[in-house]
């Protein structure tokens, strides 16, 4: 993995969630469970691509879906009881049937990166049950926020485990 952003960076990137993190989202270990670090992060890059038109609930696209297949996550500071945290996304490529993108999970008690999560995302014809292309009008709005994403001032800090098949 490339040098991650700072907190300051990283906050700096379109914000999807706020939340104080609950009692439920804590384990044994007194800090936020991998599981809800993975729906945070997940579910921000999932918000955006609603956003975008793609997804389960979408009119541009009715009978499709996002299926995820392949995540990887980097633990950076862990996150406590009662601390607030945003989650902030980036869009990075896609392809006619795939996006990678990334969240980070940025906690706003103790300044700090406590997170990144790196997706591949493919989009699923749910008549099929197989990749398909994205719809024009959803391609464009990813092409969009792709190209906005593209303007942060610091390389994404990808896995090097990740990639899309263009």
């Amino acid at each position: 993995m490339s040098k991650l952003p700072t907190y300051e960076e990283a906050a700096a990137l379109r914000e999807v969630t706020r939340l104080v993190v609950p009692a439920s989202f804590i384990d044994a270990n007194d800090h936020v469970n991998v599981a809800c670090y993975l729906e945070l992060a997940g579910g921000g890059v999932g918000k955006v691509l609603s956003q975008c038109g793609a997804g389960p609930h979408s009119a541009l696209a009715p009978n499709s879906s996002i299926f995820s297949a392949e995540q990887h996550l980097t633990y950076v500071s862990e996150v406590l009881l009662g601390e607030e945290v945003t989650v902030h996304t980036r869009l990075l490529q896609r392809s006619a049937r795939a996006v990678h993108a990334m969240s980070f999970v940025v906690n706003r008690t103790r300044p700090a990166l406590s997170l990144v999560f790196e997706v591949v995302l493919l989009n699923i014809d749910m008549r099929t049950r197989r990749t398909a292309p994205f719809s024009h009008e959803i391609a464009h709005s990813l092409d969009v926020e792709i190209e906005r994403d593209l303007q942060a001032s610091w390389p994404a800090p990808l896995s090097d485990r990740m990639s899309l098949r263009l």
